[in-house]
């Protein structure tokens, strides 16, 4: 096997400015296909070093007249993506790692596989969020989350960068798409980053993307100063009305108290913060709340380096996993608790309506003076409550 000489020089001091006295000099010999952790290891046997160092820098200057050649330790952390990737608790798991042009750490992508697995079962609404890392290498934590048939938060992946940019959330959206591909009346959620936007009509451009109205409202307060609390409420009774009529009526009580807000909304594209106007089903997601409450959870979490933080981020999915199958194997009624709560209230609500029906498929209910029409065949309501979830 072909080697190349290292020789290490240590044991010294300086004298002067520009002399380094009493040193010992060692050769060694190292492959030329050897890995990091090899040479960390070599290097640590010849110190009389800790192998379990957090960090090392190994400088060399190759040839006099050249500039020292830097090796910088990654923190383990490819040695712990390859760890992941062998072991068999994890099969199918999507583990990818991307490096600078000194083959450091940029980038890594963690989606499991038990995720992966019950993506299906989940609505098809994507939520994501950057937050920073708050161990001493600083970072951002990506992450992606949806809701399970229980309506509890389900996270979808997680994704450690340098900083929200429109690369580092391209390179994430293609990870995403690679791993989870794409599904029918998917829907992506987040804020109005301008990198998120560009990532998701770049990697998802059928699919489409729409704002959390929390964050529109804060954009709003921001450009108009005055009236905050009537326009959040105007606001919030637009974005949420079931009805074309209803989203004129309340857009009007917007437009009484500042004409400025309904162009800016314009301009932002009512299909982006309107129910009644989205391409898709939002299943009551009108907020990044879902990637938002993962954030808050993992606030410890985000101290650690990041191999432990990653670690630390898998056992939690462990933990939520075994809790959730638990109380799923505890259910005894067709629905989940929350489910089954909202039933109930539907019930009760429903008591006071008056059912007439056409044929078995079609029925008009009447509730006062108003009047609907229900088709369970197209599963819809005149309503459009049962569309505009």
């Amino acid at each position: 096997m072909d080697s190349i000489p290292i020789i290490l020089q240590h044991s010294g001091h300086w004298d002067d400015n520009t002399s380094y006295v009493n040193f010992q000099v060692c050769g060694l010999l190292i492959p030329t296909n050897c890995n990091y952790s090899n040479l960390v290891g070599m290097i640590c046997n010849e110190f009389n070093l800790q192998p379990q160092l957090t960090s090392m820098k190994i400088e060399y200057q190759v040839k006099d007249g050249y500039p020292p050649f830097n090796i910088v330790d990654d923190l383990k952390l490819m040695f712990y993506l390859k760890l992941k990737k062998r072991e068999i608790t994890n099969p199918g798991s999507i583990i990818e790692l991307k490096l600078n042009e000194n083959r450091c750490f940029l980038y890594v992508f963690v989606a499991l596989n038990s995720l992966i697995k019950w993506w299906t079962h989940c609505i098809p609404i994507i939520v994501v969020d950057g937050t920073f890392l708050k161990s001493a290498y600083g970072g951002t934590l990506l992450v992606a989350a949806t809701q399970d048939a229980c309506g509890k938060t389900f996270p979808l992946a997680f994704c450690v960068v340098d900083s929200e940019n429109g690369e580092s959330w391209e390179w994430f959206f293609i990870k995403f798409r690679k791993s989870y591909d794409i599904r029918e009346d998917m829907t992506i959620v987040s804020d109005r980053h301008e990198s998120i936007i560009k990532g998701a009509i770049k990697v998802y451009p059928e699919v489409p993307h729409v704002f959390c109205i929390f964050h529109l409202l804060s954009n709003i307060k921001s450009k108009f100063k005055k009236n905050s609390k009537k326009i959040k409420d105007a606001f919030f009774s637009t974005a949420n009305a079931y009805t074309v009529k209803k989203f004129e009526y309340h857009m009007k009580e917007l437009d009484k108290v500042d004409m400025r807000v309904k162009l800016f909304l314009e301009e932002v594209g009512y299909e982006k913060w309107a129910k009644v106007y989205s391409l898709n089903d939002r299943y009551s997601n009108m907020t990044s709340n879902v990637a938002e409450s993962l954030n808050s959870v993992t606030m410890l979490i985000r101290e650690l380096p990041i191999c432990t933080m990653l670690e630390s981020l898998r056992a939690l999915v462990q933990k939520w996993s075994c809790s959730n199958r638990n109380t799923a194997n505890a259910t005894s009624t067709r629905l989940t608790t929350k489910f089954e709560e909202i039933l109930k209230k539907n019930y009760l609500y429903s008591v006071d309506l008056t059912v007439h029906p056409t044929n078995h498929i079609l029925f008009e209910v009447h509730n006062g003076e108003r009047k609907n029409v229900v088709d369970l065949n197209k599963r819809s309501c005149t309503c459009n409550r049962l569309v505009c979830n």
